[in-house]
């Protein structure tokens, strides 16, 4: 999957970036993480979490409290960058005005791990 999305990045998105220290550490992590398995999709896959209602709740303000907090650095690393997050945020505020919702969803056991839908 991360070879494809730098192969669609390299392909579709303009070279200039000015960012270039944000650049050599986003490098720097696809080359340490290039061959690591991705472990959440073998957990979802193992346990059949994609096709188990059974597993999931409503989430709900006592959810979120121990929930993982991102910084806006790790957000740039998880999206590769600050344009598909602004993109993300116009795409948010589209899809809301459209009359669409989003349904927020807990692992029952593994409290760590959400799933959103949008309707």
């Amino acid at each position: 999957m991360l070879l494809l999305s730098c192969s669609l990045l390299n392909k579709f998105t303009a070279t200039y970036n000015e960012d270039t220290d944000f650049t050599d550490t986003l490098v720097n992590i696809i080359k340490e993480r290039i061959d690591k398995k991705n472990l959440l999709e073998q957990r979802i896959l193992e346990g059949k979490w994609d096709s188990r209602r059974v597993i999931w709740e409503d989430a709900n303000q006592d959810c979120v409290l121990g929930f993982p907090e991102l910084t806006m650095d790790d957000l740039k690393i998880l999206t590769l960058g600050e344009y598909q997050l602004s993109m993300g945020e116009n795409y948010n505020n589209e899809y809301l005005r459209a009359d669409s919702s989003y349904s927020f969803r807990v692992h029952k056991e593994e409290p760590n791990v959400i799933k959103v839908r949008s309707r």
